[in-house]
């Protein structure tokens, strides 16, 4: 869950189910396939209509892909991109162009228009 303030919060969870409540109650924001096909499970945000999530997509589903980015503009969705990688943890930036992910063994860095690993452990 991610909030923006009282009127704009954002829930994320399995399915590719988004749910923004504005602050009188929740509605589900329309997935597209791809965002649809994810495991949802970070969230983070730069303002209510600049929203991140990460999810992940079972190979037994999607064979080749792995971590998924998916970014909300207040009326659609745009896929930054996908990084082949393990389960999601954390997402968390200081902006849209300084955006980290976490997952169980790697720190990920998105500048705005590609993935570097930042670091990695070995598991």
């Amino acid at each position: 869950m991610w909030s923006a303030g009282p009127n704009a919060a954002y829930a994320v969870a399995d399915n590719g189910r988004v749910n923004f409540n504005d602050g009188l109650g929740w509605t589900q924001i329309e997935p597209t396939e791809s965002v649809h096909l994810a495991d949802l499970k970070c969230i983070w945000g730069f303002g209510p209509a600049d929203v991140f999530i990460a999810g992940y997509r079972s190979y037994s589903i999607d064979p080749g892909t792995g971590l998924d980015l998916f970014r909300w503009n207040g009326v659609g969705w745009a896929e930054p991109g996908s990084f082949e990688s393990w389960y999601p943890i954390a997402l968390w930036g200081s902006s849209a162009n300084d955006l980290y992910f976490a997952t169980d063994h790697v720190l990920v860095r998105y500048d705005g228009t590609g993935f570097e690993v930042v670091l990695k452990t070995v598991p």
